[in-house]
């Protein structure tokens, strides 16, 4: 006796799932000073075959930036005790990715030192989704240093007694005259 059956498939609606990343540019490792302007993005990437009907973007500029634009002309931008809160209006994400820009300047009066940590997230009401994106923090300064070590390249390789000549350079990137500078360099 022989059976054989029919292929069935099984298909499982996983619910929607997306993850949310956030670059600025400069980047974070670059210091800020009061006057400067930052780009934030803020991209959302579909995980899932179910897209989201609702995809709702927000950011959160904290005290020390202030909102200057955004790619949609209808995002709204909220100032309060915690600094600006600013959503884009719901859109639909089907497949692939959405992103989303805004500008920010950093505030003549924010206090040298602080620390500007912007968050953001992407989400739908309707799916009961919130994904937050990885925090991006700069600090404001008022004085920075750019420095670079070089020899030259015909220096490359050298032999045991051979002099090596190494030029050491050094501007001020900041917003400040700076005295005392003091360079060490240990061989």
């Amino acid at each position: 006796y022989k059976q054989t059956s029919n292929h069935v498939l099984v298909q499982y609606n996983a619910p929607p799932s997306i993850s949310v990343k956030k670059v600025a540019l400069p980047p974070e490792t670059t210091p800020l000073f009061p006057g400067d302007i930052v780009n934030y993005t803020i991209t959302a990437t579909l995980n899932s075959r179910q897209g989201i009907n609702d995809l709702e973007f927000r950011d959160r500029l904290p005290i020390g930036l202030e909102f200057i634009n955004s790619n949609d002309p209808q995002v709204s931008v909220t100032p309060d005790a915690n600094g600006t809160l600013v959503i884009w209006p719901d859109s639909p994400l089907t497949s692939g990715s959405r992103s989303v820009t805004l500008q920010a300047r950093v505030k003549s009066d924010a206090a040298l030192g602080t620390a500007l940590t912007n968050r953001a997230s992407g989400g739908s009401a309707a799916n009961n989704l919130n994904q937050l994106a990885p925090n991006v923090t700069h600090h404001v300064s008022d004085a920075a240093i750019s420095l670079t070590k070089s020899r030259p390249a015909d220096q490359a390789n050298v032999v045991d007694g051979e002099e090596i000549t190494f030029t050491i350079d050094y501007s001020n990137t900041g917003k400040v005259a700076l005295t005392g500078i003091k360079l060490n360099d240990t061989l």
